[in-house]
């Protein structure tokens, strides 16, 4: 677990949510209390926070951004991951593809049948192309894509092909600012019934927007240089007087997500504190961090070498993760985005 690596069975990859057999917060709930291990259901969440602490939700939305496009010459298929518009009309896009290396300039993808992509030059960095968009309707370009494009569900569950039913299931359901091409997963397992009973338990909740990027695609490298890709987040600034009043009177600041804790972690290192503002990171956080912000951590269980294990590990500490993630493979819980959860207390639930 050092090299923040482990035996994941692909039995134990979740190919559907708990959603689909029951309620999003009917997922299992793995509890890091300190040094001991505790076994729950995500629905027992307010039972383990108090009144006082402060849940942050991230609250950006998925684009349905992925298409399987054959190409117009031959026929073969190539996933294509659109990333980020380029022009002010939205038709040239940087993107990722698979298989990459037989794509060249001025292949013509036919990503629907009023929408083609040509492809153009390969980016700096190798792993990704630049698209011009072709359409023949009358619909507007991005609601166009919006309205063909899959949910960009990772590959490792049914082959990166979402059915309709993914456009709800993969989406939190306070997701309101689109622009992210994966989910924030730990919120996945909230329903708007279960935030309620926080409320009511008199746990304070605020939203901030952090946008996943090709960031959560990454292995981590060994190099100590390495920086993951950079991805922009927003802190309002009425969450911010949040934290410093949860801070100063004695609460917790719960995060939910990887992704959320890079933004809050990045805000916590930013001289100025920007608010309201999109700001950009590249925060790879490893052990040795000197956590600024939050106190506990929902999370769910993460690929082998990924970047998310690196933040786990320097949250929870490498020896409580790798006796985690033992347990929970013993115990039958289920793994990676659509898996179960842990909640991460490294200081203890009643510290």
């Amino acid at each position: 677990m050092r090299s923040y690596s482990y035996e994941l069975p692909k039995a134990r990859i979740a190919d559907w949510p708990a959603a689909k057999a029951g309620s999003r917060d009917s997922a299992k709930l793995l509890v890091v209390d300190g040094s001991s291990l505790r076994d729950s259901v995500f629905s027992e969440l307010p039972g383990f926070l108090r009144t006082g602490d402060l849940l942050v939700l991230n609250n950006t939305a998925v684009v349905p951004s992925r298409f399987f496009a054959p190409r117009v010459e031959d026929d073969k298929e190539f996933e294509i991951l659109l990333l980020r518009s380029l022009s002010p009309d939205s038709d040239l896009w940087e993107a990722m593809g698979r298989p990459l290396a037989k794509l060249r300039p001025g292949d013509v993808l036919q990503l629907a049948p009023e929408l083609r992509a040509v492809a153009g030059e390969r980016c700096a960095d190798g792993k990704r192309i630049q698209l011009k968009l072709q359409s023949t309707s009358d619909e507007g370009l991005e609601d166009l894509l919006l309205d063909r494009g899959l949910m960009p569900i990772p590959p490792y569950i049914r082959g990166g092909r979402a059915e309709q039913s993914d456009r709800t299931f993969y989406q939190t359901v306070y997701s309101h600012v689109p622009g992210s091409i994966a989910a924030p997963t730990a919120g996945l397992h909230f329903t708007r019934e279960l935030l309620v009973r926080l409320r009511d338990a008199g746990v304070e909740i605020t939203e901030i927007t952090h946008h996943v990027g090709a960031a959560s695609f990454e292995a981590a490298e060994s190099d100590p240089a390495y920086r993951p890709d950079a991805e922009s987040y927003l802190i309002p600034s009425a969450s911010a007087g949040l934290f410093e009043r949860a801070k100063r009177e004695g609460g917790r600041i719960v995060c939910v997500g990887t992704t959320g804790c890079r933004a809050l972690e990045s805000f916590a290192r930013d001289a100025n504190r920007r608010t309201d503002e999109y700001v950009s990171t590249d925060l790879f956080i490893t052990p040795g961090h000197e956590f600024k912000l939050i106190d506990l951590l929902i999370t769910n269980f993460h690929q082998p070498k990924s970047t998310h294990m690196h933040l786990v590990s320097a949250f929870a500490g490498a020896d409580q993760i790798e006796a985690a993630y033992t347990h929970a493979l013993k115990a039958d819980y289920r793994f990676l985005s659509y898996g179960d959860a842990m909640l991460l207390a490294p200081g203890g639930l009643d510290a």
